[in-house]
């Protein structure tokens, strides 16, 4: 555990900086690829192809706008916000889908998971 320790503290200095960017730099394809979102936390996941039941316009611009990082830069990104129904939580409500209140790791998958997810991307 001491071990990891240090690489994982540099990473999310770094990462706090800007020098080593957490949020950006993998691949996206046509169906919108995979998004790491930075804000408000580190190491959130979201994956349109396990979302490809859905047409695009299910969730954009309803809910989401398009651009890339448009959430983020919102404010309203937020847990609080998704458990009364607002963005993730739209669909994300126990009955469309798992409730954003229970099984946190399937979004949730922080610095480490986003590192096994780039190694897994590239």
């Amino acid at each position: 555990m001491k071990k990891l320790f240090l690489p994982c503290a540099i990473i999310l200095c770094l990462g706090s900086i800007g020098l080593f960017p957490l949020d950006k730099g993998y691949p996206q394809d046509e169906d919108g690829g995979v998004i790491i979102f930075s804000k408000p936390v580190k190491g959130v996941y979201f994956s349109h192809k396990e979302h490809k039941d859905f047409s695009c316009k299910d969730c954009h611009e309803d809910i989401f706008a398009e651009e890339a990082g448009a959430a983020e830069a919102s404010g309203n990104f937020t847990m609080k916000l998704m458990e009364k129904g607002e963005t993730c939580g739209t669909c994300h409500d126990g009955e469309t889908a798992f409730s954003v209140k229970e099984s946190c790791t399937k979004c949730h998958i922080g610095v480490l998971g986003i590192n096994r997810l780039r190694k897994k991307l590239d």
